[in-house]
Formats: structure tokens, sequence, C-alpha cells
């Protein structure tokens, strides 16, 4: 194993595992500290703790005992995940968490940075924003355990640990990975919070930290670090024994976000669903043996949730005790996995940090690989079976599922060189097509700005030259943009396009579908595109890729 990493939660270090495994390393996510040694040929460890609001004392003990577990298991290096928002309160558990791992390694400086720009988490003058709001005014302030009321996050971090906190700037960040490190030398404190507006800086500052013991931040800091590995020749760039399940499958939601609460009435549209609220758990008036009959008598994908808006929450809390109805509800959906598996059900789809973590632990699962999963090839998407997905580990290998599309490797290149990259989506779509075979469409500009919402949402589209679908040739064209594009335009072939999720992958699309039928009704007319200016102001305030 060569780097280990120890997360904070379970869905986070999840996210860390997807990000690691998007680069390249094989990865194996474990359910709290293991007992026995890795299986061989895991690249990176993912030690998933249940720490972020347990007393300091026992989230440092576990902490450390994950990080003796990942020494034995021979790694290098050692990253602590915790959330892009930084929850925390003024006695920890980050800052004492992240001192004791430094000590224990020795480690003279280690990096702070909770920055993911994929999901809209900046640090900039040692602020954290998220979107374009200032933590402590993006809701966060309001949290139930963990209520951020000040963004700075040296201030913050500094109220959590005993000695002094550096800072990193954007101005420094941005010279590259050798001024980064001739920073870091320069300074004396032992934690060190950096500056990150975009991907390309998070690359960065993990390319400057191979040299580093610790590196400390959310999902995101961890884009740069496979290279440094890979540079050394040190990934096998093979996989390993991971194998996809087919079979029925439950969605079980506990978030009460509002992007899940968006995704369960969106499910619920076409496919059975129950909710469960809080007073009926209380009360005692559901049982998960129930719950599973009901389930696995269904069509579809049936869904049981508990996602209830915020006032409701509020209501149950007040009636029931915050903690004590947490714990019921976690406890009914780790005794429901069990029930649904003992039926039958062979997969399981899971939201909400806790919900999952019970779920997990409820059916008694130690370790999880992460993989890919990409459409297969000749399939209608109107017709698709997730089942028959095609399953790739780390390495690339197909493992489960039927044949890949044709173009698996542009997608991996994709993941590969845009690691904010949650999904990929290429589409053969007719306006898009035409617009890329006319002559003097602009091969940097190929689809022109005539929108705010084309810029924001698609950004400067690359029009690369015709290969043969399935060329090899396309990974390495997408691989020469080096990260700087979301959106290219295959000649006579098609768009591709990146997103962090792929919901977004999906709007982003439509919107140059759209984008390119304009340009194509607007042709000849003298229509006038965004000019530099106005572009600039879009770019700036929503951070589009656009040089």
């Amino acid at each position: 194993m060569l780097l280990g990493c120890i997360g904070d939660d379970f869905t986070g270090s999840s996210d860390l595992g997807n990000t690691l495994t998007k680069a390249g390393m094989r990865t194996v996510q474990y359910v709290g500290v293991p007992d026995a040694p890795a299986e061989t040929g895991v690249e990176a460890g993912v030690v998933a703790l249940k720490s972020r609001s347990i007393p300091v004392a026992e989230a440092v003990a576990q902490s450390l005992a994950a990080l003796e577990w990942l020494r034995t298991q021979g790694c290098r290096q050692f990253l602590f995940k915790y959330c892009s928002t930084f929850d925390s309160t003024p006695e920890g558990n980050i800052g004492p968490v992240a001192e004791a791992l430094a000590d224990a390694l020795d480690a003279r400086q280690g990096i702070v940075c909770p920055a993911f720009p994929g999901a809209g988490r900046t640090v900039y003058q040692g602020h954290l924003f998220v979107q374009d709001r200032l933590l402590s005014e993006s809701g966060m302030q309001h949290h139930p355990l963990t209520p951020m009321t000040n963004p700075d996050i040296r201030r913050w971090l500094g109220l959590q640990v005993r000695g002094s906190v550096g800072h990193l700037g954007a101005q420094v960040v941005r010279q590259g990975p050798a001024a980064i490190r001739a920073a870091l030398a320069a300074q004396e404190a032992q934690l060190i919070v950096a500056d990150a507006i975009n991907d390309a800086d998070l690359v960065a500052l993990g390319h400057a930290a191979a040299d580093l013991p610790l590196i400390t931040g959310g999902s995101g800091i961890a884009m740069g670090l496979p290279d440094n590995f890979r540079a050394r020749g040190e990934l096998a760039g093979h996989g390993g024994a991971w194998h996809g399940q087919s079979g029925p499958a439950v969605v079980l939601s506990g978030s009460c976000s509002v992007a899940t609460r968006g995704q369960v009435a969106r499910h619920a549209v076409s496919h059975p669903a129950r909710e469960i609220s809080a007073a009926d758990v209380m009360e005692g008036r559901v049982a998960p043996e129930d719950l599973a009959d009901w389930a696995v008598a269904q069509g579809g994908i049936p869904m049981i949730y508990s996602s209830a808006d915020p006032a409701r929450v509020a209501q149950d809390q007040a009636q029931f005790g915050a903690g004590a109805v947490a714990a019921a509800i976690e406890a009914l959906f780790a005794k429901l996995a069990r029930a649904l598996v003992a039926r039958g059900v062979t997969r399981l789809i899971s939201a909400g940090g806790e919900t999952s973590g019970a779920v997990v632990e409820g059916l008694g699962l130690t370790q999880l690989e992460i993989g890919l999963l990409v459409t297969p090839t000749g399939v209608s998407m109107g017709r698709l079976d997730p089942a028959r997905l095609s399953r790739f580990d780390a390495g690339g290998r197909l493992i489960s599922g039927d044949p890949p599309t044709k173009e698996m490797p542009l997608h991996a290149a994709f993941y590969e060189t845009r690691q904010s990259a949650g999904a990929v989506v290429h589409l053969h779509s007719t306006h898009s097509v035409a617009l890329s075979i006319l002559p003097d469409t602009d091969p940097d500009n190929a689809v022109p700005p005539l929108t705010a919402y084309a810029v924001m949402r698609v950004g400067k589209v690359a029009l690369l030259p015709f290969y043969v679908p399935g060329d090899a040739a396309m990974a390495d064209a997408i691989r020469g943009l080096a990260g700087r594009r979301s959106s290219v335009l295959l000649a006579h072939h098609g768009p591709v396009v990146a997103g962090k999720d792929l919901e977004a992958a999906v709007f982003a699309m439509e919107e140059l579908e759209e984008t390119a039928k304009l340009a194509l009704i607007l042709r000849g007319t003298g229509a006038r595109p965004l000019d530099a200016g106005q572009i600039a102001q879009v770019v700036r305030k929503f951070e589009v890729d656009w040089d």
C-alpha cells in the first residue's frame, strides 16, 4: 500500500476513494480500523471512521489507531480527510486529530486545505467559501452539531491546536509546485492553510506535497497525489478482484438535504416509495421486517426514505430530541438493510452520511473497493438495465457487466485529467455534430458564447480533429488539454462533457446542444456573441474554466 487515508465519516471517505480511483489508484475503503492485513495489490487504503462529532480524545485515539494500521501496510504518505465545509467546533475535532497525526509521523509540516471547487467549496485568503458565500453565511452557521460561525480557517483551526497556523496564499499556489515547496519551507508553523480556487490549484498542491508525510483536507486535496506515485513508477496499472453485483435493488434514504429531497421526489414519480416519519419510528409504528416485506413485494426499484424538510425535522427534534431521533432512524436502517439482504435483495443504494454508515455497519461490511461505471456498447439509453452496466476497476480492467462502449479510453482520460469530474457524457447530438463539420468553426472556441448559461455550464469548448470511433488517440488528445476544458467537440462525431456528477454533466450537455442549435440558426445574421468583458464577468462570478 502506498497512500494511507483516514476519513472522519463514511460518505466523505467514499468520495475520497472515488477521487483516487478516477486518478488510477486501486483503492479500498475500510469500515473502521481493520483487524487483518490488507489484500495484496491495494495502492490506496481509506479507513473510514465515525469520528467527526465524538469527544476529541476518542477521535484522536481512533485516528492514531488507523494511522498505525496503515503504517504496518507499508504506506509512506498519509492523508487525513474531513468535510469540505470544515465541520468542527472550536475544540475540534479536525485540529487535534491533524496535530496528533503530524506528531506521530514526526512531520514538520502538513497542508490544510478543505477546498473542493467541483462542489463549490473554495479557499481564498484563508477563508472558506461555499459557492459565492462565506462559510459563515452559507447555512453551515446553523449546523446542529458543528455550527461554522467563522469562515477564517486559520483562526478556526488556531482555536483547536497548540501551535501556530500558517497560510499559503493563492498568489503562491498559482506559481506551481516549486513555488509552493519553497513557501512551505520558509514557514515555521506545523499546519499550513492553503488557498485553492480551482482544480488546478489542488493538483499543484498535490504535486508539491510529494515528499510531505501528511496532507489534510477535503477529497479534492487528493487530486494530484496519484501523479507522484505514477511518476516514480509505483502504480501497478492493473485491477484487483472486485466484482460488480446484479439482482434486486432497494433505495434507502435518510438524508434531508435539498439535493436528496429533490432526488427522492423524482424517483418516487416512477418507482414505489414509502416514507418513514420520525414519529413513526419513535412511537414504534414501523418495523424493519414489515418494511422489508413491503419492498420485496414491489416492482421497479422501491425506495424507503426519511428525508423530511427542515421545518419538519426541527419539529421532530423538538418533540423527541435530536440525538434520540438520529439514533433511532439509524438503528432502523441498519436492521432494515439486514432484513432486505435476508430476503434476497443484492443491491442497496443509500443516501445520507449517517444512514450509509448505519447500513454498512448493519450489514457487517468491513471493506469496499471503488470502481467506475460505464454504459455498455450498443445500448439504448431508454432501455438501459443498471445491472448490465460495465464495471471497471481502478486500472481500467472490465470486471463485470456487458462489454463497454468503445469510447471507454475517452471517458477515462477525462477522469484522469479533470479530477472534479464525477461523470462524463458523450452524445452524437445533431446540432453539435453539424457545428463540428463546418469549416469556419473555431477550434479553440467551437461553441460560441451566445448566452451566460453557455459560459456557466459549458465553458470554452475545444474542437478536436476527426478520429475513428474507439481510436485511443482521442484519449491522448483529451490528456493534451491537461484538464483545462470540461467540454470538447469531436469533429464529425459529437460532444463530450464532464461534470461534478451525472446531473451536472447532463445539464451541461443539454446547454451545449441548445447553444449549438442557436449558433446554426443565427449563422449569417450578424448576431453578436457575448463580448470579452461580459464573459469575464460570468467567469469571475461562477468560477468557469475559460482562458
